[in-house]
């Protein structure tokens, strides 16, 4: 059930791995942040439904992704109980191989607010009233800086916005103790040091809780994941498609225009699919459009869909494709030949048609009346598909 958008919501958060970017001397390859999203007056009706998990798999204690480590068999079960808990989270994965050493987040502080940052991101966006929990991270100065650096990122003033920041323990909180088991599952998945074998079982139990999930920062190549030979023409296609992705992300990650939200989301979307899911899947128009509505506040029609998030994008030149089944990002070069053959099936015989037309018209008006003549490129793809040099 989603709650109205007018409803304060609860957001408990804590994250899985270290910050450290020395990958050397660094315990994770990742740092995962997950974010437990409740509307305020189920709170305690969720706390309950945790303790009751806490007691049937901790004994009582402290729920702890690491007292589960690669026990799959047992991190199955508990995520198969709490598919029967109504709970949602937001999820932001960051890839710190991908991070450049140089930069200003190889500073501890700096690191923890920038990646915090990319979760708020989403929950400034789209959520007018939350209070935030989150696990504590160092003194109480540390905690101080943080709130005024959300302030001065992330806040948008406005009469209908309230937001309030706090830092507990853990040990004080059954939901951040959910947030993170949440974010240790979520690198069973993803960070190649923890994947499991298990990992598809793992994310068909967290896929329907999740609202979104932001996977940093935008990988400029694609990931294979498959087992075979990828030919080098696939991995061109991969890698060109990923690489016009990535770039207009870098550019337009921080927009605050609708239709530049919409594209960017759709497009993390996207990426996401084709990395942690399937390669291979189309995601349908009205599964983004959900996401879009529930996530965003975006409520867009099939049409404005097209109009506003697909044509822009293309014309930016990043690379998608479509079908019957929805779009993706194009990993194969059958892929983007199908595409090609869908076009032609739809634009030539228009094009042809257009040209029966125009020729009745212009043999009617003995040549008075021609109005392919207006536009030359019509007349150029016409001959083009009928190998001719003239009309």
């Amino acid at each position: 059930m989603i709650e109205p958008l007018e409803s304060r919501r609860i957001v408990f958060i804590d994250a899985y791995g270290d910050t450290g970017l020395d990958l050397k001397r660094s315990s994770t390859n990742y740092f995962i942040i997950a974010a437990i999203i409740c509307p305020e007056n189920r709170v305690d009706v969720l706390r309950r439904k945790i303790e009751k998990i806490a007691a049937q798999y901790f004994s009582g204690g402290e729920i702890k992704s690491s007292n589960v480590g690669q026990r799959d068999e047992r991190r199955l079960k508990i995520l198969e109980s709490l598919m029967e808990v109504d709970y949602h989270f937001g999820g932001v994965i960051i890839d710190k191989a991908a991070i450049d050493n140089k930069s200003g987040l190889i500073y501890k502080k700096s690191f923890i607010k920038f990646c915090h940052g990319l979760l708020f991101s989403h929950l400034f966006s789209s959520i007018p009233s939350k209070s935030l929990l989150i696990d504590e991270h160092g003194s109480r100065e540390f905690m101080d800086g943080f709130e005024r650096y959300v302030e001065r990122k992330h806040i948008i003033p406005s009469l209908f916005d309230s937001y309030s920041i706090n830092f507990l323990s853990s040990r004080a909180e059954r939901l951040i103790q959910l947030a993170d088991f949440i974010a240790g599952s979520l690198a069973r998945i993803f960070d190649p040091s923890r994947r499991g074998a298990r990992a598809l079982e793992i994310w068909r139990l967290l896929k329907p809780k999740r609202l979104w999930i932001e996977d940093w920062p935008p990988r400029r190549y694609g990931l294979y994941t498959g087992t075979g030979n990828i030919s080098s023409e696939n991995k061109l296609i991969r890698d060109a498609s990923h690489f016009s992705l990535a770039n207009f992300l870098e550019q337009k990650m921080d927009s605050h225009d609708e239709e530049v939200r919409a594209q960017v989301e759709t497009l993390k979307y996207l990426s996401f699919v084709s990395r942690a899911e399937d390669e291979k899947r189309y995601a349908s128009t009205e599964e983004i459009l959900g996401l879009l509505r529930e996530n965003e506040g975006i409520n867009y029609s099939k049409e404005k869909f097209w109009r506003a998030v697909i044509e822009p994008l293309r014309d930016e030149g990043v690379i998608v494709v479509s079908s019957t089944k929805g779009y993706k990002i194009p990993v194969t070069v059958e892929e983007v030949a199908s595409f090609a053959k869908d076009v032609n099936s739809r634009v030539s015989p228009q094009v042809t048609r257009l040209a029966i037309m125009n020729n009745r018209i212009k043999t009617a008006s003995n040549g008075s009346i021609d109005i392919m003549s207006e536009y030359p490129h019509l007349v150029a793809l016409l001959d083009t598909i009928k190998g001719n040099p003239t009309v």
